[in-house]
């Protein structure tokens, strides 16, 4: 049926709910009234959001799975708090676009942790500076041919750095020094929104919660080799982590 507002409920139902069908979000608290409808939430009340953030513990991998629920036209994101204080929620790298499906984030599992607060971010999906949903299509080439996952692999970014995947979720940070190499672990997810494209999003622990190190991988010959731009993310702050090129293991 006809809907006015895009929220994903017809203008019918919405009028039938008691819902504003000329406004996809009629209690102003950020969430369009069919994400809310559709999970537990009450489209008429700002204090009773949706149920849209699941988290798991993968004792294996040693992270634990936050799953969030999405909806098309609005941009999402983890938000971490490690004093409790209002004022000190700040974002885990980028905002991703929602294409409906529900979104993986990992988060390293240290002693911490249970002294961390997390929660959705969620905003209007901007036209630029968002990246786009991991199942976006992707361009056909034959020049190169991104590796569908990074278990078992390893990929060497500029100077020495060896960024090793010991499984589908977590891997290691090995940089070399004058007294012997420095192993940093860390959780990741790896997502190839073009062909000859990926983003590779690592998540460490620090003493203030957690850093975040973006690459933005850009394949050059059959999936080996290529160049990188990374962007870093500490306490909501982003900044230039550096660029390059990087190889990687195909086995």
């Amino acid at each position: 049926s006809l809907d006015r507002d895009g929220d994903g409920l017809g203008d019918a139902y919405e009028l039938v709910c008691g819902f504003d069908h000329l406004d996809s979000d009629s209690d102003s608290d950020g969430f369009p009234d069919g994400l809310e409808h559709a999970n537990k939430g009450d489209a008429n009340n700002p204090n009773i959001g949706p149920k849209i953030l699941k988290m798991n513990h993968d004792a294996e991998a040693g992270v634990m799975v936050i799953t969030v629920k999405t909806c098309k036209g609005k941009a999402f994101l983890i938000e971490a708090n490690s004093t409790g204080e209002k004022d000190k929620w700040h974002p885990l790298g980028e905002a991703v676009v929602g294409n409906g499906e529900e979104l993986e984030f990992n988060i390293p599992d240290s002693d911490f942790f249970s002294n961390v607060m997390v929660r959705v971010g969620i905003e209007n999906a901007p036209k630029q500076g968002v990246r786009n949903s991991p199942d976006k299509p992707r361009r056909k080439s034959n020049r190169c041919n991104v590796p569908t996952h990074l278990k078992g692999k390893e990929i060497i970014v500029g100077q020495g750095k060896r960024l090793v995947f010991r499984n589908a979720r977590r891997g290691e940070l090995i940089e070399g020094g004058v007294l012997g190499n420095m192993v940093t672990p860390f959780s990741y997810t790896f997502t190839r929104p073009e062909h000859c494209k990926g983003k590779l999003v690592l998540t460490f622990s620090n003493r203030d919660g957690f850093e975040t190190v973006i690459y933005q991988l850009t394949f050059v010959n059959k999936g080996g080799s290529g160049a990188y731009i990374a962007n870093k993310f500490d306490q909501g702050k982003k900044e230039s982590a550096g660029q390059g090129v990087f190889t990687i293991s195909m086995n």
